[in-house]
């Protein structure tokens, strides 16, 4: 009998013990390169940011094994490399079998994280291209003929499409409306609620567009603006000065 209840307790002990050091693995890495599961894209992350991330993994209270979630992201450390989700906000460590819960400012952090790295690589990636069919002081009857099969909306002297790369790209044209004076390139962008409201009075119009996408429609009468879609279809107005800098925006159909 004593030699039975000696056994369970080295049993109980090694197993108590092995949580143990299951829960408290650290992760330890000077680089993480982030790679999109579902596009080629991939990027590195910043010192800074890698240690952030670093930290958030290690102070984290981790769970026992890993959940069915989707996950979107995986993250490359340097002996490691973990999925993240980030619908869920969530990571798993399939090799260790735990998964991490993160908080909503972490998940906030983690959303701003991405979006940002992803812009980013994808200004880089648009900056290196060569625009053959739109320069400045083209006439806007060579752009008409040069984009007879885009679907384009012209506003008060400016000209809004996404292109087959799905950039997003603004011309503005001149006082007379004849050449094209000025055209900025901007990556897709998925905007969220957040970005909407992060609009403020003065902004100009090639601004508003790097930060949300291009506008869809303008369908108001005896003042200027211009309508955008967010992620969830939600409209927001964009109201314009007669400079086309912003003094007002607002949600159109609240959800």
């Amino acid at each position: 009998m004593k030699k039975i209840i000696f056994l369970l307790t080295v049993f109980f002990a090694f197993g108590l013990y092995g949580c143990n050091e299951a829960n408290n693995l650290q992760y330890a890495s000077s680089e993480i390169q982030i790679s999109h599961k579902e596009s080629d894209m991939q990027f590195k992350l910043t010192a800074e940011d890698t240690q952030t991330i670093v930290s958030l993994l290690n102070d984290g209270d981790w769970e026992d094994d890993v959940t069915k979630t989707y996950c979107d992201y995986i993250f490359e450390m340097s002996n490691d490399s973990i999925d993240y989700s980030s619908e869920a906000g969530l990571f798993n460590d399939t090799v260790n079998r735990r998964h991490l819960v993160l908080s909503d400012e972490q998940k906030n952090y983690m959303e701003s994280l991405l979006m940002a790295s992803s812009n980013a690589l994808a200004t880089e990636t648009v900056s290196t291209q060569q625009t053959e069919n739109l320069a400045v002081g083209m006439t806007y009857e060579e752009f008409q003929s040069l984009h007879a099969d885009v679907d384009f909306q012209k506003y008060r002297g400016y000209i809004f499409y996404v292109d087959a790369d799905q950039n997003n790209i603004v011309v503005k044209l001149d006082a007379d409306g004849q050449t094209i004076e000025k055209f900025e390139i901007f990556p897709a962008i998925q905007p969220n609620a957040e970005a909407f409201f992060a609009i403020r009075k003065g902004m100009n119009v090639f601004e508003v567009v790097e930060a949300v996408g291009v506008p869809f429609q303008s369908v108001t009468h005896g003042i200027s603006s211009s309508d955008f879609k967010g992620t969830d279809g939600t409209i927001f107005r964009v109201q314009w000065d007669q400079n086309m800098q912003v003094i007002d925006m607002g949600q159109v159909n609240p959800s």
